[in-house]
């Protein structure tokens, strides 16, 4: 999605979740009450919020936006399934939930990270549209890939749906750890959603409104990357699962530049819907550009070539409303448990988990001695695709052995992938016979060792001169390292002994160097918090003597206006007094003349001007009152 917006530098405070979530609690009495939430009511919770106005560069009108949407869910968890049960039907819902987006402010300025990402968030009415399309029931589980605030996830929510919910923007994938404790939130590009989740993360429903045209790490702008986030997420779908995606209305499978690319994706699931809507529908949320809402069922097509007829465009939610409800073919049936775990737990997380479970698992003495290195063996074999395999569409393929087997090799114990590039052409036969450890193939896998066969390949034909093995942390803030080199008198792979016992040896320096690196880095960020601390304290204190100042430099202009009202005060009874002495025409001409000068200059009660004061406690709250 390219779009032309007014774009302000990126603001990213710390703890900008904990503040906007914060903001979105003082807005959310407005949406209960009916009130509209103005820029200036914004802008007051904002500053409350985060202590300090945009003007400092506290948060910027992104933030302020992002809060409203949280304004939105939290309204929702609290009245969104009473409302569901009261309004049955989708177009019941539509109104509602239309005057709750009616309340909140037009999404008028963009940050520069909202307009790299994409990060438009879906209106609510056109939510309730996905929603009413995916037919989400209580026992689905909602996978939604690029999950943003969570004003989809919350509906399907409010339908009964357990979610699974992913977001690679940082401050937003904190702001859906606290909206949805109760379910995973994981932090990947979606681009590549199938292979990062577990096995056992089998949604039966996907929503998403993924990026229409930037990926992540990538410059420039990307005209796939709306069909890699589905032939991802659709890869990830349960058999006979439904997806639902809104995307640029120029993807879809009339149009020439992507109908081959929907050929291949029915050869997975159906397309079974199809339509355009006009950008009056995001007008809201800061673009006007159409879009499109497409559903695809995931049973392979019939014929891949034909597609379902699209209604046309629809010009806003209710008529796209209708025709779902009269052209889009009922779920089909999916058999599944309903498991939501995307993230596995059993296998350490981090470096100092793994060489804490290394060291608890190894042997209490090591060996005083080099284990005697033998040759590897291994047969090289002439690999051909399967017979009738073909590549799937996916951006990885599952990884195996294809030039090499190494008889005894164990599999590799996780799952492997690589490049579908890749997958498509075998490697070379190597001819390097690596001297090993015997007992070499219970500490390797298979894939392990054609790693060491094709580095030892890969020097042996172009690297002159001697091997070094380097070992080093990648641990932030640890400097640390072991290097050993080949000699005339000694090869490398004679010393692989004496290679490993240094390296568990070194397992509690690691350990010790590790904490105390964290324990540096916690205290900087508790020194920055510190800095934000005594910034927001004095802040505090320069806007107390701004309004002080204010209101005192008020002050003194209501008493320089008022003994300017009392001088005008004073003519006017002098000269009423004086026109006492008058009479005939010329008292009546300045009676009204009088008069005239009167109401030209206005009201001249010195009251009138103390009531305009404002004092200095009215202009501003102190936020620390501990000083």
């Amino acid at each position: 999605m390219n779009i032309s917006s007014p774009v302000t530098d990126p603001v990213t405070p710390l703890g900008a979740a904990p503040a906007i979530l914060a903001a979105a609690n003082l807005l959310l009495p407005h949406l209960e009450r009916g009130q509209r939430v103005d820029t200036a009511a914004l802008r007051s919770a904002m500053e409350t919020a985060f202590g300090a106005s945009d003007a400092n560069g506290a948060w910027d009108w992104k933030l302020a936006y992002e809060a409203c949407e949280v304004a939105t869910v939290l309204f929702l968890r609290k009245y969104g399934k009473a409302l569901f049960r009261k309004a049955a039907s989708p177009a019941s819902r539509l109104g509602p939930l239309a005057k709750i987006a009616g309340l909140l402010p037009t999404q008028t300025r963009r940050s520069e990270e909202s307009q790299s990402f994409q990060q438009f968030s879906t209106p609510l009415p056109l939510g309730l549209a996905a929603l009413a399309a995916a037919a989400i029931t209580p026992d689905d589980v909602v996978l939604e890939p690029s999950a943003g605030t969570g004003l989809m996830a919350i509906l399907a929510q409010a339908a009964g749906g357990s979610l699974i919910l992913n977001e690679l923007a940082e401050t937003r994938a904190d702001l859906l750890s606290s909206l949805f404790p109760a379910f995973p939130v994981t932090r990947f590009d979606a681009t590549q959603i199938d292979d990062y989740l577990t096995t056992d993360a089998m949604p039966s429903v996907v929503l998403m409104n993924p990026p229409f045209s930037v990926m992540a790490n990538v410059e420039g702008r990307m005209a796939d990357a709306a069909y890699r986030h589905v032939v991802s997420a659709l890869a990830r779908l349960t058999p006979g699962g439904r997806l639902v995606t809104i995307t640029g209305a120029n993807f879809g499978p009339e149009a020439k530049a992507w109908r081959d690319a929907f050929i291949r994706l029915q050869d997975r699931g159906r397309v079974v819907f199809t339509a355009a809507i006009d950008g009056a529908v995001f007008a809201k949320h800061g673009t006007s550009i159409d879009t499109r809402l497409t559903v695809i069922d995931k049973l392979p097509a019939d014929d891949p070539s034909v597609f379902q007829a699209s209604p046309g465009i629809a010009p806003d939610v209710a008529t796209l409303l209708g025709w779902i409800e009269s052209q889009l073919p009922p779920r089909l049936p999916v058999s599944q448990l309903k498991v939501v775990s995307p993230v596995r737990t059993a296998a350490p997380k981090t470096v100092r988990g793994s060489l804490a479970r290394a060291a608890s698992s190894r042997p209490a003495v090591a060996p005083a001695f080099d284990p005697e290195g033998v040759e590897l063996t291994y047969e090289t074999v002439d690999w051909t695709p399967p017979e009738g395999a073909r590549l799937s569409d996916a951006i990885y393929e599952e990884y195996a052995l294809q030039s090499l087997r190494i008889p005894g090799a164990e599999p590799h114990p996780t799952r492997l992938v690589q490049s579908a590039a890749m997958a498509s052409v075998a490697p070379p036969k190597p001819s390097y016979r690596p001297m090993l450890p015997a007992d070499i193939r219970t500490r390797l896998s298979n894939a392990q060792l054609e790693t060491v066969i094709y580095a030892g390949e890969a020097h042996a034909d172009h690297l002159a001169g001697v091997w070094t093995v380097v070992a080093y942390s990648p641990h932030p803030g640890v400097e640390w390292q072991l290097s050993w080199q080949e000699t005339s008198k000694r090869s490398l792979d004679r010393a692989f002994g004496e290679v490993i016992r240094k390296l568990e040896g070194s397992v509690e320096e690691l350990k010790a160097l590790m904490d105390a690196a964290d324990d540096e880095a916690a205290r900087k960020k508790r020194e920055q918090e510190l800095q934000w601390e005594r910034w927001r304290r004095e802040e505090d204190k320069r806007s107390e003597a701004k309004a002080r100042s204010e209101s005192l430099q008020q002050l003194s202009d209501i008493m320089a206006d008022w003994t300017k009202a009392l001088s005008v005060e004073m003519f006017f009874v002098e000269a009423e007094k004086r026109m006492q002495m008058v009479d005939g025409e010329r008292r009546v001409h300045l009676e009204s003349r009088l008069r005239l000068a009167r109401s030209m200059l206005g009201d001249l009660d010195p009251l009138s001007f103390i009531e305009q004061w404002v004092s200095p406690e009215e202009r501003y709250q102190r936020k620390f009152m501990d000083e």
